[in-house]
């Protein structure tokens, strides 16, 4: 099936899978992979195919290591948007783990609040830049994968004004925080330990952590194919699956 060129190639992107296709087309794909660079190349690789469509434009959607949420306090001397940045900047090593130089994205800033912060490498988003116009293709939106799930988590809070703590299993990461009336109170990536394969010692640590909660959600991602309609999943080649909620 001949896709429309003016829709964008949807891209998940890992370093240690890659996934790409559209909503209502042909089948995605999946495959494995030993690192960033080989996830690109097997991308590329394939635009490069005789199987493959004609593609003008891309979206990137970004694995949880590659795209690491923390808290700006509200206590850290910020007193606007510009400043708030400043600060994540210089937190994004110690608060991410992520070496070298990084990019921040930064969500709203409002005056006495934390403010959420969002650092992916340079080198990632250089090295998807490069490789994707040797093919013509531009990209149009980098974003977390995590952001479609934790979107409906936020409204879910605001509407039923809760206060949730959540998890959620990404390849070998786990995202993790509390949503308190739709505020993001506290917001992390951890590894789990060799010793804890399943993260459920670190959820049980976490979740002591969190202290009251009105619900808990545990999530974990996975490849699957799923309706065009659901705007949670709207990319179409991969999903979040409930694993526990209380």
């Amino acid at each position: 099936m001949w896709w429309d060129r003016s829709r964008p190639l949807e891209v998940y992107l890992s370093d240690r899978e890659v996934g790409w296709g559209m909503p209502s087309a042909a089948p995605e794909r999946w495959l494995d992979s030993s690192g960033l660079d080989e996830s690109l190349q097997q991308v590329v690789a394939w635009l490069n195919s005789d199987a493959a469509p004609a593609v003008s434009k891309a979206r990137i959607w970004l694995s949880s290591n590659l795209a690491q949420p923390f808290l700006v306090p509200a206590a850290s001397g910020a007193r606007n948007r510009r400043e708030a940045r400043a600060v994540a900047l210089a937190m994004a090593p110690d608060a991410t783990g992520i070496g070298g130089q990084v990019r921040v994205w930064l969500d709203r800033w409002r005056a006495g609040k934390p403010t959420m912060a969002v650092a992916i490498p340079d080198e990632a988003w250089q090295r998807m830049h490069e490789l994707l116009a040797t093919r013509k293709v531009r990209i149009v939106s980098v974003r977390p994968w995590w952001n479609l799930p934790f979107d409906d988590l936020i409204e879910e809070c605001r509407r039923d004004a809760t206060r949730i703590g959540w998890t959620l299993v990404d390849g070998r990461g786990m995202l993790h925080g509390v949503i308190d009336g739709g505020d993001v109170v506290e917001a992390a990536f951890d590894k789990p330990g060799p010793h804890d394969p399943t993260a459920d010692m670190l959820k049980r640590r976490l979740q002591v952590g969190w202290g009251t909660t009105s619900a808990t959600r545990h999530l974990a991602f996975e490849r699957q194919a799923v309706g065009a309609e659901s705007r949670a999943h709207a990319i179409g080649a991969w999903g979040v699956s409930a694993e526990r909620a209380a």
